[in-house]
């Protein structure tokens, strides 16, 4: 049957008919799921989404444009509507009391392999940073570590914000010429 005949069927009330939609589209609408989510159970739970608001705006499908379309930018909507509550949630989570003692049980909970190779890249990154000259580390560490915004360091350090900007520029520079020097990527 043809997409426009079998979509006027459905709004006619052959509900059944909708599954011929779904399995048409379902895979091409995981795979703009999965770009926006990076991980398969959400990518499947926006999917979902989608085809539960497409299903109940069906009726309103004026067929200007294609089926796809329409379904590709009810997927984009929902991943945009995705995307804003895990930002909330994250906000949220960050300003609980208790954000610092579960991150750091999360932390004390990692597979211990996953524990030696974080503790191994810092230590290498704390070798890098020590050869580079100080006025380069402690932009760095104030910023990369101590999360500060260019304007708080500027404050800080008593220099001008575009001073902190060269800074950590040339010290990305350095790190990366160290970085190769020793093998590292």
């Amino acid at each position: 049957m043809e997409e426009q005949a079998l979509i006027k069927e459905i709004v006619a009330g052959r509900h059944e008919l909708y599954r011929e939609l779904v399995s048409t589209y379902q895979q091409k609408i995981f795979s703009v799921a999965m770009k926006i989510a990076k991980h398969p159970k959400e990518a499947e739970d926006i999917a979902q989404e989608v085809f539960i608001q497409a299903y109940r705006s069906l009726a309103s499908y004026d067929g200007k444009s294609s089926f796809s379309t329409w379904l590709y930018r009810i997927t984009v909507n929902k991943g945009i509507d995705w995307q804003r509550k895990q930002k909330k949630m994250t906000e949220h989570m960050e300003q609980s009391p208790d954000f610092e003692k579960l991150a750091a049980e999360n932390r004390l909970e990692a597979n211990p392999v996953e524990q030696l190779l974080q503790k191994d890249q810092q230590n290498t990154v704390k070798k890098m940073l020590s050869k580079l000259p100080e006025i380069y580390q402690t932009v760095v560490q104030l910023y990369y570590f101590e999360h500060q915004s260019y304007q708080q360091i500027a404050t800080h350090l008593g220099i001008e914000v575009k001073t902190v900007e060269s800074r950590l520029y040339r010290a990305k520079g350095l790190l990366k010429d160290i970085g190769q020097k020793e093998g590292l990527r």
